[in-house]
């Protein structure tokens, strides 16, 4: 998969941990957090970029520094691509999800193995289609590619591991058949096949692009696995796992002058097992300033499965792979939902965001197989709106609930994913104890402290259910009997920029 490098940063934090991403800084961002998002902008100057390039790691982040730690600072967002219902292709297992941005839909549209036994109560693998408007909520729409059934051919049983390469007006479509039913199961050879659509798609099966030789030592001897693509120089380079007859899986690569090949192998291998591992697989390769990076996962009865990566320099391409992190896992089981296996990764870039998407196992609850995604910058990395009535000197006597205030917010939020907001007080005086306050939308309870500065509600911020305009009051009370004063009330909200 060809990716763009569409830079990343980390940069300084406002008095709130507020910050600014894709060229629209937050309330609070610092000067440094707007020249880097100026830097991440559509329209960038030279004096910009200047400017950007001016900062220190501290402000502009290390990916401005340092290009091969792009994607290194990964937070977690959880699973985006859950088991369909019974009766669906998807049902048992779904896996190693890869993306393409599509001009043409004008959206993220994304490719993914699914398993099920909706035919004749047999686990068979299909390709499913799912779309996204900002990488992170992901819309099923059904399969895109079932097994073909025909006897004898590579794909019968099974299509897995699905890749979308786009070339001169082409959608190609990479893919794992398998000649068995269950999982990965029977043989294994890369197929291929074109459609001149994304949005109302096509396919014409192309038959096998590449396939394993199975006699002789060579690393790809004994089956062939997941494929990224990646053009240079006006030569395709196809990266991918393949077994050897020791029965260790280790990535390697074939080159051809088109898509449609013929493809010739290239050896020795460029990533090899460990000790303790019996697996180096599913690369997925991306450009980064000055060279290239390779992400795949590691797997073995030391470690599970996990998710590494390598890099190499322009120069040394395709050639000279080191280990990133002095070797270290990137992506590790540590959620419920992943606390078995955490691999399979595949990275896009967009806006400033890098996307690691992974397939997650889950140790508990039968071992269920979703796709999960970690992000760089933090996820929350929101924009944020704030507004106040100054002075609003509302009392109450005792534990008894009175009205604050009321605050009025408009803002467009079609374009806001995940609208959230809490409330802020200061200004509160005559109370022993402490406040309790909630509001006529979220309804919930946040104890807050007596004092001048202003103070945040103690609870999570609460998505706000509602588009355009958010109208409430918000409701406070003491914890003991005597006369309290509230000064100032806020309401502050955040989200995801799409």
């Amino acid at each position: 998969m060809i990716i763009e490098y569409m830079g990343n940063w980390r940069g300084a934090r406002g008095d709130r941990g507020l910050r600014g991403v894709q060229g629209l800084p937050g309330a609070e961002a610092t000067p440094q957090d707007a020249a880097v998002g100026a830097w991440l902008g559509p329209d960038v100057t030279s004096a910009t970029k200047t400017a950007a390039q001016a900062l220190d790691d501290r402000a502009a982040g290390d990916a401005l520094a340092d290009a091969t730690a792009l994607g290194n600072r990964l937070t977690k967002v959880g699973v985006v691509i859950g088991l369909g219902a019974t009766g669906e292709f998807d049902n048992l297992k779904v896996e190693s999800l890869t993306t393409i941005f599509s001009p043409e839909a004008g959206r993220f549209v994304g490719v993914y193995t699914g398993y099920g036994n909706n035919v004749g109560g047999i686990e068979r693998a299909s390709i499913g289609r799912a779309y996204s408007d900002d990488g992170i909520v992901w819309y099923k729409s059904g399969v895109m590619l079932s097994p073909s059934g025909v006897a004898g051919a590579p794909d019968q049983n099974g299509c897995t591991g699905p890749l979308i390469v786009y070339e001169d007006g082409l959608y190609h479509l990479f893919y794992i058949g398998l000649t068995a039913t269950g999982y990965e199961g029977g043989t294994k050879t890369i197929c291929r096949a074109t459609s001149p659509s994304l949005t109302n798609p096509s396919w014409t099966r192309q038959g096998i692009a590449m396939q394993a030789p199975y006699t002789g030592t060579s690393w790809y001897a004994a089956g062939l696995w997941h494929p990224s693509l990646i053009k240079v120089d006006g030569l395709w380079y196809c990266y991918l796992n393949a077994s050897a007859a020791d029965g260790k899986e280790r990535i390697g690569f074939a080159t051809a002058t088109t898509l449609a090949g013929p493809w010739t192998f290239a050896t020795p291998h460029v990533i090899d097992v460990i000790a303790g591992q019996d697996i180096a697989g599913d690369p997925c390769i991306t450009r980064i300033p000055g060279g290239y990076r390779m992400d795949f996962f590691r797997a073995g009865s030391a470690i599970g499965a996990r998710d590494y990566y390598a890099t190499t320099t322009e120069e040394l391409f395709p050639w000279g792979w080191t280990m990133g992190l002095a070797g270290a896992a990137i992506v590790s089981p540590s959620e419920t939902y992943d606390s078995l296996y955490a691999h399979k990764p595949f990275i896009a870039q967009r806006g400033g965001r890098t996307f690691h998407y992974y397939t997650a196992v889950s140790a508990t609850g039968g071992n269920p197989r979703t796709v999960a995604l970690a992000m760089e910058p933090d996820p929350w990395a929101y924009q944020t709106i704030m507004t106040t009535e100054s002075d609003v000197a509302r009392t109450t006597s005792g534990t008894a609930w009175a009205t604050a205030a009321k605050s009025t917010a408009f803002f467009d939020a079609k374009d806001k994913l995940n609208l959230q907001v809490r409330i802020l007080v200061r200004g509160a005086s005559g109370a022993t104890n402490t406040l309790t306050v909630r509001d006529s939308v979220t309804l919930v309870e946040c104890a807050i402290a007596s004092g001048t500065a202003w103070a945040n509600a103690a609870s999570p911020w609460k998505t706000v259910d509602r588009p355009g305009v958010f109208d409430t009051h918000c409701d406070f009370r003491s914890s003991d009997a005597g006369v309290v004063t509230l000064g100032s009330i806020a309401y502050e909200f955040r989200w995801i920029p799409r």
